[in-house]
């Protein structure tokens, strides 16, 4: 009777091991994705605003401009890129 009850219990505890380990497993590709979708949107960003600055502060207004145009530009597409990606995830 004893014997059959820690073994009860032994596999009671087993199931719940995996079950909070599932748990870990979710939060970490939750963490993964939004690090994911992070970098897609503010990797180009913060480097084509970098060259703007570095445009502006060297007197440079036309490439300046430029430069900020193409930012917006490219700001849109890597939004557009973030947002496919997340809904290949909640698929």
């Amino acid at each position: 009777m004893r014997r059959t009850l820690r073994n009860r219990l032994r596999t009671r505890r087993r199931a719940e091991s995996g079950a909070v380990t599932m748990e870990y497993v979710l939060l970490c590709l939750l963490i993964a994705t939004g690090s994911m979708m992070a970098v897609i949107a503010f990797s180009r960003a913060l480097l084509d605003m970098t060259h703007t600055v570095t445009y502006a502060m060297t007197g440079q207004t036309e490439k300046a401009s430029n430069a900020l145009r193409e930012y917006r530009k490219d700001r849109a597409e890597d939004f557009k890129t973030a947002e496919q990606w997340s809904d290949s995830l909640h698929r």
